[in-house]
């Protein structure tokens, strides 16, 4: 249901950039799974396909919202 949420692309544009810039290279690994959760502390991660990580299961309508959101904002 979040991916039905829109004001926060339009109340806090540099909010949901932010968002967006961490979800796609810190939460989706190497095959593309992109993960309910963003695993912190983000500072030393090279990639989200490094060695430690852990990844949770995919959800086809959460990973869909979120090139959704992608494509809104413009990023």
């Amino acid at each position: 249901m979040w991916n039905y949420e829109q004001a926060t692309a339009f109340l806090f544009g540099s909010l949901a950039r932010s968002m967006r810039e961490v979800e796609f290279p810190f939460s989706t690994d190497a095959q593309g799974l992109m993960s309910f959760r963003t695993n912190l502390p983000l500072a030393g991660k090279a990639s989200a396909g490094a060695e430690g990580s852990t990844w949770g299961k995919a959800a086809a309508d959460g990973q869909l919202g979120c090139l959704m959101k992608l494509y809104r904002t413009g990023s």
